[in-house]
């Protein structure tokens, strides 16, 4: 059962049983509404509307009676979509991220320009310092969150979310010795 089904149905019922009058109110040809409505009928296993011939000619208790819950299916998702809107539109308050300086230089204006964009109603506060004092930070309730690119260690309070996977290179010139082969550690300190 599709909703635009439910509110063809409507329609039709609402316009006195005018298949065409209902196509153009949602802007289709006749024979898409009496399709949609036959497959109705066919899922639910009953006619909503007696006919003469191919002429709807009164609709059946059944079809009234859904063309009356239509109306309140679509209240509810105007209900829905409004309450959306306004959680969407009333997010305000305060953000406040610890981080690294690395991480509030590179990563963090990536991100924090779709936040901003998306809440523009959340203030955001930013505080600085090593993972440990991230940690602590957070433990006193001074941050709501913390992004750091270091392991740390497993903390019974703290959850821990993994964003990204950092990957760090070595650029040489295609002349120098560390171009070819594998780079090691030895090899660096050579």
């Amino acid at each position: 059962m599709k909703l635009l089904q439910l509110q063809l149905l409507k329609t039709v019922v609402n316009n006195g049983l005018n298949v065409s009058r209902a196509a153009e109110q949602h802007f289709l040809v006749q024979s898409a509404v009496s399709r949609q409505i036959a497959q109705l009928e066919e899922e639910l296993g009953v006619l909503l509307f007696e006919r003469r011939g191919k002429k709807l000619f009164a609709a059946t208790p059944l079809a009234q009676f859904i063309a009356r819950q239509t109306d309140a299916i679509e209240l509810s998702l105007d209900n829905i979509r409004a309450f959306a809107d306004d959680f969407r539109d009333t997010r305000t308050g305060e953000l406040c991220i610890a981080t690294t300086h690395t991480q509030a230089k590179y990563f963090l204006p990536q991100v924090m320009d779709d936040f901003r964009r998306r809440y523009p109603n959340v203030q955001i506060r930013f505080m600085q310092g090593a993972p440990a004092e991230l940690v602590q930070m957070l433990h006193e309730r001074q941050a709501d969150i913390a992004v750091c690119t270091e392991e740390l260690d497993e903390d019974p309070v703290l959850v821990t979310h993994r964003c990204y996977e950092w990957s760090h290179g070595v650029i040489v010139p295609p002349d120098h010795d560390l171009a070819e082969g594998a780079l090691t550690l030895e090899r660096v300190a050579r």
